[in-house]
């Protein structure tokens, strides 16, 4: 049976598309694996799950590493209730007072070991009991999100909400800060004449990875397992997502971040008062003398805990480079800067400043 002439040009147009859509996953495969041998930061081990609200979250009971580009990577621990803890960590309690703390990779501690952030120093010399709820990449839709669930369900004594510029941009959009792929997230949109927070445009994939020496045979795996599922999954979805913006089919991204940090720290603000929590509003922004609190830190609501200022006293030198120097992560011989996370001296700075926070609170309270 010989084909018409016109369907042998549409089944050939349709078979060329395909080897150059494989051709394309081959090409970006070897780019990414590359990356992810050297100078990647990543998550090795199951340690995130997807989430329908969140996009994703922590797996509770889970163990794995943080990769940095040089030296070991940093062990991670979730407990049962998806919170950070230290690797060995035992339960034995929750004891008061509770704090709850929300941010992002900052308050997660990246680059740090559990017991060495900011959260749990302060549970420490308290001799209270922390939920280390920052997560990694997280913006203001899921520190709402989570604040929402937590708060009522846990009853902190404090809430640790992390104020950076940064997660108002997050929050504005619908995917992740990562380096690889499209996470998706959920976001802050006008709906109705009000603001609300949307759900993820679709589900995220999440895969763990154990890949360690750059050797021929691993990059087989690596495509096999993570980029021939994945990179057809992502490319499909972005480009539906892309068209239901295109027809109003889902909301638009707003992008108004001063009125985004209004509503989403008033209602942290509703949610703490309600429940009988206290809030701290922590202000980080890892830049030297970044002093500056915006519509957040309005009114006498609201206490400040201002890390900024903190660690730009601390410095002998007030320069960039030194603010670099003391508080960035540095590995190797000889040391390269690789990670300019708050690093253990600047968590125990930043510990300082909400414990000072706490006693006021407490102060004014008797």
């Amino acid at each position: 049976m010989c084909l018409p002439k016109k369907m042998k040009i549409i089944i050939y147009s349709l078979l060329c598309l395909v080897v150059a859509y494989f051709l394309s996953i081959l090409i970006r495969s070897v780019t990414l694996y590359s990356d992810f041998k050297t100078e990647s930061r990543e998550w090795k081990g199951n340690i995130m799950q997807p989430d329908e609200l969140l996009g994703y979250k922590p797996a509770p009971n889970s163990f794995g590493f943080q990769k940095t580009p040089v030296g070991e990577g940093t062990p991670v621990h979730f407990d049962e209730l998806g919170f950070r803890v230290p690797l060995e960590y035992i339960f034995s309690g929750n004891f008061r007072p509770l704090i709850l703390s929300l941010g992002c990779s900052f308050t997660f501690g990246d680059a740090c070991l559990a017991e060495e952030t900011f959260s749990y120093l302060i549970a420490k010399e308290l001799n209270g009991t922390v939920h280390n709820a920052g997560v990694s990449g997280y913006g203001l839709a899921q520190m709402l999100s989570r604040a929402r669930e937590f708060i009522p369900k846990y009853q902190p004594d404090y809430v640790v909400v992390q104020y950076s510029p940064w997660l108002a941009v997050r929050a504005s959009k619908m995917y992740a800060p990562v380096q690889y792929f499209y996470v998706p997230t959920p976001y802050f949109a006008v709906v109705n004449d009000s603001i609300q927070i949307i759900s993820p445009p679709f589900t995220v994939l999440v895969r763990g990875n154990s890949f360690s020496e750059k050797q021929i045979p691993d990059y087989f795996t690596f495509f096999k397992e993570i980029c021939l599922p994945m990179m057809p999954y992502y490319d499909y979805h972005v480009t539906v997502t892309r068209m239901k913006l295109f027809f109003g089919l889902i909301p638009e991204p707003l992008e108004d971040y001063q009125q985004i940090e209004t509503f989403a720290f008033d209602d942290l603000l509703r949610i703490c008062e309600k429940h009988g929590a206290k809030m701290i509003l922590l202000v980080i922004s890892n830049e030297l003398n970044a002093n500056k609190i915006t519509q957040a830190g309005r009114g006498e609501s609201i206490t400040i805990a201002n890390a900024d200022y903190a660690l730009y006293q601390n410095l002998t030198i007030k320069t960039q480079e030194e603010y670099n120097r003391v508080y960035g992560l540095w590995k190797g011989n000889p040391p390269i800067l690789v990670d300019r996370h708050p690093n253990p001296v600047s968590h125990q700075i930043i510990s300082g400043e909400i414990l000072k926070a706490i006693e006021k609170l407490n102060s004014e309270n008797n």
